[in-house]
């Protein structure tokens, strides 16, 4: 099995429209096509403000998993019973935001 990886193409806090897949065995191509993601991203919005809460997330995850998280039971009883390391996931790329200061959503503390 292949595992892949999505990594910044380039360090731009402006730009980070491209990113590289690498796989496994090193290969890497260039991809600029995230609908897979922001796709169910947007749909998770319920709430349409442009962040996913941590309720929000469940259904994001869940979406991206093909369903596989309701169908073992998780999230059933919101973010805290889902797994702990999709838990912190979450924890962690929220705090990422603090990287792009020159974004409306970015910037200390946001």
């Amino acid at each position: 099995a292949t595992t892949a990886l999505l990594v910044p193409a380039a360090q731009s806090r402006k730009d980070p429209s491209y990113f590289r897949i690498e796989d496994a065995t090193g290969s890497a191509s260039e991809c600029n096509d995230l609908t897979y993601i922001t796709g169910p991203m947007h749909d998770a919005d319920v709430d349409r403000n442009g962040y996913l809460d941590k309720e929000e997330y469940v259904q994001f995850a869940d979406a991206l998993s093909g369903g596989y998280l309701a169908d073992r039971g998780w999230g059933a009883g919101g973010f805290t019973s889902m797994p702990l390391s999709l838990q912190e996931i979450y924890l962690v790329l929220s705090c990422r935001c603090e990287l792009y200061p020159d974004q409306p959503w970015g910037g200390m503390g946001c």
